[in-house]
C-alpha cells in the first residue's frame, strides 16, 4: 500500500506528486513537533523514502507535512492514516 500526495505544481496543469510505501512510512502528529511552538497548525508529518521529484535526489528519508483543518473529517483521516501505516508494518511481504 502507498500514500500518494498531489499538489498544484509551479505551472498550471502540472501537479507535483510524491508517494511513499506505508510499510516504510513514519507518521507523527504535527502538534508533537518542535516547530509547532513557532507555527501552530494541524496536520501530520510523514517521513519515508518518497518517490517523485524529491525521491530522485537520493535515497535519504524526507518529511512531508500534510495540513489538516479542524473539521471531523480531518480527524478521521488522521486516525485512519496512523492505523493504516501500523497495519502495513504488520503485513508479511508477498513472495
Amino acid at each position: 500500500m502507498w500514500l500518494v500526495l498531489a499538489a498544484q505544481g509551479d505551472k498550471p496543469d502540472s501537479p507535483g506528486v510524491l508517494s511513499v510505501q506505508l510499510k516504510d512510512a513514519i507518521a507523527k502528529d504535527y502538534k508533537d513537533d518542535p516547530g509547532y511552538k513557532l507555527i501552530p497548525d494541524t496536520g501530520v508529518n510523514v517521513t519515508g523514502l518518497f518517490t517523485g521529484r524529491v525521491g530522485m535526489h537520493g535515497s535519504s528519508h524526507i518529511t512531508s507535512f500534510i495540513a489538516f483543518g479542524e473539521e471531523p473529517a480531518a480527524g478521521e483521516f488522521n486516525e485512519l492514516l496512523f492505523e493504516t501505516i501500523a497495519n502495513a508494518k504488520k503485513e508479511k511481504p508477498s513472495d
